[in-house]
């Protein structure tokens, strides 16, 4: 019985020896195995190396100047790439050194990366337009405008299905770079829309053709804005469309300055004027806009009711919120010229319809600016927003007296 149990604990003294002599003889196993890893790798690197060295002494033989694009070919194979590469030319023409080869180098990876931009953008476009396809075309086509009116509910105040919702501001549309060749002055054509849960049309903020462009300038780069033609309605996140062009001079030589689409979460709203910037290859424009909260549509009209306009002044008319009071929403851009008034005596508007938080204040302000738009005179009339029906307010600018008008709407969410 002792010489078995003496036995026993020889075994197992002996057993953690064994493993561990046999986990060392594994690592060392792994060990050499990596080793010739590296060791294959570094052969297979220096292999490649060769045959690079012995392409680019060939091209030199052959009377073309080595390729600098040699050393990318492994990484091309392995990750396609769209970029196209320059073609082979002769010894002095493809000759790049120093810092000229450091120059050409810079921009082929500047016109590259701006390439990647423009190419991003307008695969967003054409991504936009396949979904929306997709999803609404049996309802309506993808380049229709919405034709649904403003003032829905103005005379009917007892609508179950309208509330004061939250609304889409779009204050401003600014072309803030121009690149690729571009000089100012440029003139721009082509639209801005958005697009809500109503209708999934086009709500037009801002609309050219080709023959009624709008110059731009350096110092003056924002579009003049016309719409939207009623509220836009801050549910199931509503989606900016951009497509500007800049006019050649024949129609083939039209140039696109921006073609994009994005979606608005409305859900991260923070309450604050939103900066949506976009660039691509021959510009960067800039989207002002915000969310306002439990709103009211206000539609404005204005009437001219003694005395007549000084044609020599150009006329600025915008709205003001109590929720955003620095930003102005602008109803009448003194970039259109003089004032125009119809045979109603009515003013002819830039914009109209402007969404209004129901709880706050809405201020009109009417300015008449000089040919150096200096502000010769200015007056204010300020609202109480209303759930439905109208309300007037008068206006008396440099002997001109007008009345403004204000339909009061709620939205509705169809």
């Amino acid at each position: 019985m002792q010489t078995r149990s003496a036995t026993r604990r020889k075994e197992a003294a002996a057993s953690p020896a064994m493993g561990t002599r046999a986990t060392g003889k594994s690592k060392t196993t792994e060990a050499v195995g990596a080793r010739a890893a590296r060791g294959n790798k570094q052969a297979g690197a220096a292999t490649k190396r060769e045959e690079a060295t012995a392409m680019a002494i060939a091209g030199t033989g052959s009377g073309q100047s080595p390729s600098p694009e040699v050393e990318m070919d492994a990484e091309a194979e392995a990750e396609p790439s769209t970029r196209k590469r320059p073609q082979a030319s002769g010894p002095e023409e493809g000759k790049v050194e120093g810092e000229e080869g450091d120059s050409a180098l810079a921009k082929r990876v500047r016109d590259d990366a701006e390439d990647d931009e423009e190419d991003e953008e307008a695969a967003q476009a054409f991504n936009f337009r396949h979904f929306w396809n997709f999803l609404f075309s049996a309802q309506a086509n993808f380049e229709d405008i919405t034709d649904v009116p403003p003032m829905r509910h103005t005379d009917d105040p007892g609508a179950i299905h309208a509330k004061c919702r939250d609304a889409v501001q779009v204050y401003s549309v600014e072309v803030k770079q121009i690149k690729c060749g571009l000089q100012w002055p440029i003139e721009v054509f082509g639209h801005v829309a958005v697009r809500d849960s109503i209708d999934r049309k086009r709500n037009l903020v801002f609309n050219r053709g080709r023959d009624d462009c709008q110059t731009l300038t350096a110092q003056d780069s924002s579009l003049v804005l016309t719409g939207p033609s009623r509220y836009v309605l801050a549910m199931d996140n509503p989606d900016f469309e951009v497509e500007l062009k800049v006019k050649g001079i024949t129609e083939t030589e039209d140039k696109v300055l921006s073609s994009l689409a994005f979606t608005f979460n409305c859900m991260c709203d923070n309450g604050r004027v939103k900066r949506h910037m976009a660039s691509n290859k021959r510009s960067t424009v800039q989207i002002k806009f915000a969310l306002i909260p439990e709103t009211v549509e206000a539609t404005f009209e204005v009437e001219v009711i003694d005395g007549s306009w000084d044609p020599s002044l150009r006329p600025h008319f915008f709205a003001s919120t109590h929720h955003l009071p620095s930003m102005k929403f602008v109803l009448l851009d003194p970039r259109e010229g003089a004032m125009v008034i119809n045979d109603n005596n009515n003013v002819r508007l830039t914009r109209s319809v402007v969404s209004v938080q129901v709880l706050g204040g809405l201020k009109l302000t009417a300015e008449a600016l000089d040919d150096e738009n200096t502000v010769v005179h200015r007056t204010t009339v300020i609202f109480k927003p209303q759930r439905a029906g109208r309300i007037n307010g008068f206006l008396d600018l440099n002997r001109c007296k007008m009345m403004v008008k204000v339909a009061w709407s709620r939205l509705s969410i169809c």
